[in-house]
């Protein structure tokens, strides 16, 4: 039997046109409803329930609905990304896990200057224990500061024809995308 865990893809919300809300000179008739994908996640039934509840949103507080606001394909490429390892380079100095928020902070700024921080730079790793899978960590304040839009769709695994067209987006590939800092990480399978 197929547990009820339902997945989502997360998609990045890009406008169609280079310009955006973010920028001041843009028309207010420019569409913006283009996205594309940027990672897979499984979640609880609870977990996704919240995600519908802001409108399919990514979102880490739903009480103020989901932000409205869209941004460039050109924007999306600069924001702060970086790839990073268990331990910094000196191999002794942990960088993953909650506790070890000022070591990574530091990490970031050796990687992309004082712009890159917790709160804004969107992370790369693998996942502790797992050979076969890295994973794309998005800062909540990044979120809930409205100044990107992810859309998530969701499935329930046993919903065949739902979870075939989250499916069919195909795999992402985080090594080509530009302004990521750091070394990438290989999964082994």
């Amino acid at each position: 039997m197929v547990p009820a865990t339902l997945w989502t893809s997360l998609t990045f919300m890009v406008s169609l046109v280079t310009a955006s809300p973010l920028n001041p000179d843009a028309s207010a008739l420019e569409k913006r409803d283009s996205s594309f994908l940027i990672g897979y996640r499984g979640v609880s039934a609870a977990e996704a329930q919240k995600y519908m509840k802001a409108g399919n949103f990514l979102t880490y507080d739903t009480s103020g609905g989901p932000t409205n606001r869209a941004v460039s394909t050109t924007q999306f490429n600069l924001l702060n990304k970086a790839w990073v390892p268990e331990t910094a380079d000196d191999g002794c100095t942990a960088l993953w896990g909650n506790e070890f928020t000022s070591n990574r902070a530091a990490y970031l700024t050796s990687r992309g200057g004082s712009s890159f921080t917790t709160d804004n730079t969107l992370l790369f790793s693998l996942i502790k224990g797992v050979t076969d899978k890295s994973q794309l960590l998005i800062p909540a304040k990044l979120i809930q500061a409205g100044q990107v839009k992810f859309a998530v769709n969701c499935a329930d695994i046993t919903d065949t024809a739902a979870y075939g067209a989250i499916e069919a987006l195909g795999a992402v590939d985080w090594y080509s995308w530009t302004n990521v800092k750091g070394d990438p990480q290989h999964v082994t399978t």
